[in-house]
């Protein structure tokens, strides 16, 4: 009789014990499943998981958000009924469904694309399978909104594609404003029209200077005809480019000379010599080129 009853003890006490155990892996499992949850939740990404016989095994908040998946589609669990819900959205809808198919087909494959949206959303969409015990038991599916992205880079790439459209004006409004003109293979011509200010005063020289040494020339007209105001500063410019190109050993001649001008040449005190002046850009060609013949017989 003593020996049934602590037997029944040893049993009740041996049930106990499982009955523990197996609530201590409930309460792990329940955690664990907790975490789970929490993590799915907490990403930025739509998640979407679909067992292999097209069943939704589960999905996050977010994955409605991005898609606006009605509540009675989402209740359905069906996998055709959410495809049939997000293709009108999309610009490739029969190359979206055409990937969805050909990875179930292939269950251990992964794969990532962008999708484009009708309402101009672009998502990234990545997938792999879902493994248990070395087996594919369905696919997982992660869609993230990189529209923002998509639009800052492209903005971006507006940006420098301008910049380097107005580089490019600028470099041609800069050619345009100071042009030198090669009329014999020692004499060039340089036509200003307009204002001139202290960066085309600095571009006058530049092209001047880079002319002269390129060309090997011996002569530069630089033509003041259409410059609408010459004063003390520009003349200042004009004088000290025109110095500048004598070092090279070349000569400049300064045209379009009026009678205002030549008074503001003479009241900076400057020493002009070895500086020739005409009034007419005709007249300092023909001296140019005059020059160039008699150079040329000696």
């Amino acid at each position: 009789m003593v020996d049934d009853q602590q037997r029944l003890l040893d049993r009740i006490a041996e049930l106990e014990g499982l009955l523990q155990q197996r609530e201590t892996a409930h309460q792990k499992l329940v955690f664990s499943m907790s975490l789970l949850q929490a993590a799915l939740e907490a990403t930025t990404d739509g998640i979407l998981i679909v067992d292999r016989s097209g069943k939704v095994s589960d999905c996050n908040r977010r994955f409605v958000e991005l898609w606006r998946i009605p509540a009675a589609v989402l209740d359905s669990r069906d996998d055709t009924r959410l495809l049939g819900h997000v293709l009108n959205q999309l610009k490739e809808p029969e190359s979206f469904l055409a990937k969805v198919k050909a990875l179930y087909a292939r269950p251990l494959e992964e794969s990532y694309d962008t999708l484009e949206f009708q309402d101009g959303r672009t998502f990234e969409r990545y997938s792999r399978p879902q493994m248990l015990d070395g087996e594919s038991v369905g696919r997982v599916w992660s869609f993230r909104d990189v529209t923002a992205r998509i639009q800052a880079e492209n903005e971006a790439l507006r940006s420098r594609t301008h910049e380097s459209m107005l580089a490019a004006q600028a470099t041609t409004l800069s050619q345009l404003s100071t042009p030198l003109i090669p009329i014999s293979d020692e004499v060039m011509v340089m036509p200003l029209i307009g204002a001139i200010d202290a960066d085309r005063s600095s571009m006058i020289m530049d092209t001047l200077l880079t002319g002269v040494a390129t060309r090997s020339a011996r002569i530069a007209i630089v033509d003041i005809t259409g410059v609408s105001v010459v004063d003390t500063h520009v003349a200042s410019a004009l004088v000290r480019s025109a110095q500048a190109v004598k070092l090279l050993g070349a000569e400049v001649i300064l045209t379009g000379i009026r009678a205002e001008v030549a008074q503001t040449l003479v009241s900076l005190g400057l020493d002009l010599r070895g500086l020739v002046t005409r009034s007419t850009l005709q007249s300092g060609i023909a001296y140019a080129l005059g020059r160039d013949k008699r150079a040329a017989k000696q």
